[in-house]
């Protein structure tokens, strides 16, 4: 897997994973998130078991492919970097390289095997969603309510 992103179209996607994203969790695989690069796209996936979210932006792929990567360090890394694009290379081990600014970050990330795919996509219905367009985006406020 190898692409470049921008950081702005990035750090949206990242930020709408973050209420998914486990911090305390049994279960490694859950602080991490599933990037799948295909066609001129990266795909980010989280779960917590209970809900997931798939979302995507425009990238420059290079190299097909996937690896997880931990989202919480991402996110933070990527909120430092400054305005541009961002590259990303899967090394061997899942080591992951990023490349920005003249600088080289790595974060060793997880298999990408089936099982998170799993986790992701249940028998349950996906519905397609996207942000509106020509304005500056913030996430709404989810609530819930329990009935009996």
């Amino acid at each position: 897997m190898e692409f470049s992103v921008k950081k702005f179209d990035l750090l949206q996607e990242l930020s709408l994973t973050q209420g998914v994203i486990e911090r305390k969790t049994t279960i490694p695989i859950l602080g991490n998130i599933l990037c799948e690069a295909a066609g001129n796209k990266v795909t980010v996936t989280a779960t917590d078991l209970e809900l997931s979210i798939r979302t995507s932006c425009e990238a420059k792929v290079k190299k097909e492919g996937s690896g997880t990567i931990p989202a919480k360090k991402l996110l933070e890394l990527v909120r430092l970097l400054p305005e541009g694009e961002i590259r990303f290379k899967l090394l061997e081990n899942h080591w992951v390289q990023i490349l920005a600014d003249r600088k080289t970050y790595k974060m060793v990330g997880m298999h990408a095997t089936r099982s998170m795919a799993l986790y992701c996509c249940s028998s349950r219905t996906l519905l397609p969603w996207s942000p509106p367009t020509g304005t500056a985006w913030q996430s709404p406020k989810l609530t819930t309510s329990l009935t009996g």
